[in-house]
C-alpha cells in the first residue's frame, strides 16, 4: 500500500474517498471507469508483495538458466580482398571498392565458408587430438564445424571479416585464422592457374574447333552445291517431315492406347473368375453390371445374417444361395459382353497399328538421301560451332580479367584473430534485461489478474452502490494489533480523530435517525465488530454521555479480553435468570457513564433468549437509564442473533464494512436480508482503512493531512 501522505491523499481520492471527518462528499471515482495505467499502478501497489516475489522468482530462473548455459567465444580475422593499393596511409582507402562488384565480392564471401575449405579446416584443426572427433566421418566433422563461422563483408569495402565462434577460445582463434589462410591460398591458385596453363589449353581447343568447323562448312556448302539445296527449309521435302513426324505421333498414340487396352482385357479376364467381385470400377463403369455386384454383395450379406439366425438348412438360406447364383450367372454373361467389346476395340488397334508402321516405312522411303545426308552436316556444324561460341567467350573473359588482373600479392589478412577473453554468448546483460522484462509484465499481469477477480469492496462508491446504504466515516487500521483501545492509550492518534467525527455524524443526525440504541453488525467474523463497539462506546461516553455497551454475540465474547475484566455474570445469566432479576446485577461499570453488559457463559439456546419477551423489555428498559446503548451484535450473514436484534423498531443498526477484505456479494445479502425483516438503518462505515503511519503519530499531523472540515461536509451530515 502507498506509505507516503502524496500518494496516498491521490489513491484515496480515486479509491477509498477518505473523510475521516464523518463527510460523505462525492470524491470517489471507484472503478467505475475503465481500466488504465493508474488501475494497474494500483494494482501492483496493493499487491506490491506478490509483484516482488514472482519478480524475484522469475529473474532468479533467468540467472540460472543464463548461468547453465554453454559459454562461446567470438574472434575475427578480417583479410583483404585485392584492394586498389599496397600501402595505406589510413584505414579509408580500404573504402575505395572499384574493382570488386557486389556480386563478385558476394560470391567470393560464399566460398569463404564453403565445405572445401570447412573440410580443409577440419582436417588441419587442432580438435583432432581428441579421439572422439577424430573418429568422426569427414561429413559429420564438416556439419560441427561449418555452423561456427561467419563471413561478412566490411560496409561496401575490400576487407572481409572472417568470424569462429567456439566453447573453446583458443580453437576459436585457430580456426578463424586457419581459414583465412585456407582460402587466401585457394584464391591465388585459382587466378594463378587460370592465367598461365588453363588459358593456354582453352586457346588449343579454341583453334581446334575454329578448324573443324571451317572443314564441316566448307562441306555443307559443296553438298548443298552439288545437289542444288539451297536451303532445306524451304525444300518441298519438308512437307515430308512434317508427314512422317505427325504419322510417328499418331504410332506412339495408338500403341499407348493398345497397351490401356490390353491391360483392361487382361483385368476383366481375372475378374471373370467365379466368385470374384474385386474388378476396377474405372474400367467397367457399365450401370448394370455395377447394379449386378451391389446386388450380390448385399444378398451375400444377408445370406451370412441368414446362417447365423437360421442354420444352414433353413428354406431361406438355399432360397439365398439360389439367388446369389442367378445373379452370379447373370453377371458372367454381362462380363462376357464386356469383354467381347473391349476384345473388338483391342484387335482394332492392333490393325491399325500395323498400318501405320507400313505407312511410316513408306514414309521414310520417299526421303532421298540428300535431305538426310544434309541434316547430317548440318547438326554436325551446329555442334561445332556451339562448343566452339562457348570456348571462345571463355577465352574472352580470362583475356579481360587478365588486363585487370588483380594484385595477389596484396592479398592477405588484414588483422589475425586473437584470443577472446570475454564470452561472446550468452550476453548476460542482454538475458538479465529480457528477464528483467518478462519478470515486470508476469508479475503486472498477475497482480492485475489478481485485482480483477478481486470481489472484496474496496471504493464508497462500490460500497454504496452493491449495499444500497451511505458510507458514514471511515475508521483506520489500528497501528498497534496490540492496542484495541486507542480511543484512551492514544487520544491524540489519527483512529481517535477518527471515532471522534463519526460520534459528531451520530450526535448531529440523532434527530433524524431517532434512536438511542445502536447495533454495530457486519458480514463476516473477523471484521472488527467488537473492537469498534468498544472504542465507539468509550468515544460517545468522553463527550458526556452516559453509555451501556452490550455484548450480544454470545458465542464469541471478546469484551472481556479487550476490558481486562472478571466476569461472572453477563447477559446470559441475565436472560436466563427468573422473571423477577434485576440486570444490574450484571453490568459492569467501567468508567464514568460508561457500563458493560458482557455477554456471559454460551447458552445452549442463543437464538431463543435473544427472541424472548425478556430482551425485548431489557431495551426498552435500559433505553430509559442510558443516552446510548451500542449493541456489539453476530455477523448478519452467518447467525440469525442480528437479524433478531435489528427488528425491533428501537434499534438502529450500523453496518461495518472492512476495507479489502469484506466480500462484496455475502455483504449485499446480508444486507437485503437485513432489509427483508425491516432493520433501520443509520449507514455503512468502513473499518479497517490502511493510512501512513507517520499519520498516526499525533493530532498536529492528521490535521495538516486530514484536518480540513468543509461546510458542505457538515451540511451532508
Amino acid at each position: 500500500m502507498p506509505s507516503s501522505y502524496d500518494e496516498k491523499n491521490d489513491y484515496a481520492n480515486k479509491d477509498l474517498g477518505y473523510s475521516y471527518a464523518g463527510s460523505s462528499s462525492e470524491i470517489d471515482n471507484g472503478f467505475g471507469s475503465d481500466i488504465d495505467f493508474n488501475y494497474a499502478y494500483w494494482a501492483i501497489k496493493s499487491h506490491l508483495r506478490l509483484f516482488l516475489i514472482i519478480m524475484l522468482i522469475v529473474i532468479s530462473i533467468g540467472s540460472l538458466l543464463t548461468a547453465r548455459k554453454i559459454l562461446y567465444y567470438k574472434t575475427v580475422c578480417r583479410i583483404i580482398l585485392s584492394p586498389e593499393k599496397k600501402i595505406f596511409s589510413g584505414f579509408e582507402s580500404l573504402y575505395e571498392s572499384n574493382e570488386l562488384d557486389y556480386l563478385e565480392r558476394r560470391t567470393e564471401i560464399m566460398r569463404i565458408i564453403s565445405s572445401y575449405n570447412i573440410q580443409k579446416v577440419a582436417e588441419q584443426s587442432s580438435l583432432n587430438k581428441n579421439a572422439d572427433f577424430k573418429k568422426r566421418k569427414i561429413e559429420h566433422k564438416i556439419a560441427s564445424i561449418k555452423g561456427s563461422f561467419t563471413a561478412v563483408e566490411v560496409f561496401d569495402t575490400h576487407l572481409i571479416d572472417i568470424a569462429c565462434e567456439w566453447n573453446d577460445p583458443k580453437i576459436a582463434q585457430e580456426h578463424a585464422n586457419l581459414l583465412a589462410l585456407i582460402y587466401l591460398n585457394d584464391y591465388k591458385e585459382r587466378t594463378s592457374g587460370v592465367s598461365t596453363l588453363g588459358l593456354k589449353r582453352l586457346k588449343a581447343e579454341e583453334q581446334e574447333l575454329l578448324a573443324d568447323y571451317e572443314k564441316k562448312s566448307i562441306a555443307l556448302h559443296s553438298f548443298e552445291a552439288q545437289n542444288n539445296l539451297i536451303s532445306i527449309d524451304k525444300d518441298k521435302n519438308s512437307l515430308a517431315i512434317l508427314r512422317l513426324s505427325a504419322l510417328m505421333d499418331y504410332q506412339i498414340e495408338t500403341e499407348h492406347e493398345k497397351i490401356g487396352l490390353e491391360v483392361d482385357l487382361n483385368h476383366l479376364k481375372i475378374a471373370q473368375r467365379e466368385g470374384n467381385l474385386t474388378f476396377d470400377t474405372n474400367i467397367i463403369k457399365d450401370p448394370k453390371i455395377l447394379k449386378i455386384k451391389e446386388d450380390i454383395q448385399s444378398e451375400e450379406k444377408r445370406l451370412l445374417q441368414y446362417k447365423k439366425t437360421k442354420g444352414e438348412k433353413n428354406i431361406d438360406v438355399m432360397n439365398q444361395r439360389s439367388l446369389i447364383a442367378s445373379l452370379r450367372k447373370s453377371l458372367r454373361k454381362m462380363m462376357d459382353e464386356h469383354i467381347f467389346i473391349v476384345q473388338s476395340d483391342f484387335n482394332k488397334h492392333a490393325q491399325r497399328e500395323e498400318l501405320l508402321a507400313k505407312s511410316l516405312a513408306e514414309s521414310k522411303e520417299e526421303y532421298n538421301s540428300n535431305v538426310v545426308e544434309y541434316q547430317r552436316l548440318k547438326n554436325q556444324l551446329s555442334i561445332v560451332e556451339d562448343a566452339l561460341h562457348k570456348v571462345s567467350l571463355r577465352v574472352q573473359e580470362i583475356e579481360i580479367a587478365n588486363t585487370l588482373k588483380k594484385d595477389t600479392a596484396a592479398m592477405g589478412i588484414y588483422s589475425r584473430a586473437t584470443l577472446p577473453t570475454r564470452p561472446s554468448k550468452p550476453n548476460k546483460m542482454k538475458e538479465f534485461s529480457f528477464s528483467l522484462l518478462l519478470a515486470v509484465v508476469m508479475a503486472s499481469a498477475i497482480c492485475l489478474l489478481m485485482e480483477l477477480l478481486d470481489k472484496t469492496l474496496r471504493s464508497k462508491t462500490e460500497i454504496e452502490k452493491s449495499l444500497g446504504l451511505q458510507v458514514i466515516s471511515y475508521i483506520p487500521k489500528f497501528p498497534d494489533n496490540k492496542d484495541e483501545l486507542p480511543v484512551i492509550n492514544n487520544p491524540n492518534s489519527i483512529v481517535s480523530e477518527a471515532f471522534r467525527a463519526l460520534r459528531t455524524t451520530l450526535l448531529l443526525s440523532k434527530s433524524k435517525f431517532k434512536g438511542k440504541v445502536i447495533m454495530f453488525t457486519s458480514a463476516s467474523p473477523s471484521e472488527g465488530k467488537t473492537c469498534f463497539s468498544a472504542n465507539m462506546a468509550l468515544c460517545m461516553q468522553q463527550q458526556g454521555k452516559k453509555v451501556l455497551l452490550l455484548e450480544a454475540d454470545f458465542r464469541k465474547s471478546r469484551l472481556e479480553d479487550i476490558f481486562e475484566a472478571d466476569v461472572q455474570k453477563g447477559l446470559s445469566n441475565f436472560l436466563l435468570a427468573k422473571d423477577d432479576a434485576d440486570f444490574s446485577e450484571s453490568i459492569k461499570t467501567v468508567s464514568n457513564g460508561l457500563d458493560i453488559l458482557f455477554a456471559g457463559p454460551t447458552p445452549f439456546n442463543p437464538t431463543e433468549l435473544l427472541q424472548s419477551d425478556k430482551f425485548t423489555q431489557f431495551i426498552d428498559d435500559v433505553v430509559k437509564r442510558y443516552d446510548y446503548v451500542f449493541i456489539s451484535a453476530t455477523p448478519a450473514a452467518t447467525l440469525s442473533d442480528s437479524r433478531i436484534i435489528a427488528s425491533n423498531p428501537n434499534v438502529m443498526t450500523i453496518f461495518l464494512v472492512r476495507a479489502y477484505s469484506t466480500n462484496g456479494k455475502i455483504a449485499s445479502a446480508s444486507v437485503k436480508d437485513l432489509q427483508t425483516i425491516g432493520a433501520h438503518f443509520g449507514g455503512v462505515v468502513v473499518n479497517g482503512v490502511d493510512v501512513p503511519m507517520k499519520s498516526m503519530d499525533s493530532y498536529s499531523e492528521y490535521t495538516f493531512y486530514y484536518g480540513q472540515y468543509s461546510d458542505s461536509d457538515s451540511k451532508d451530515m
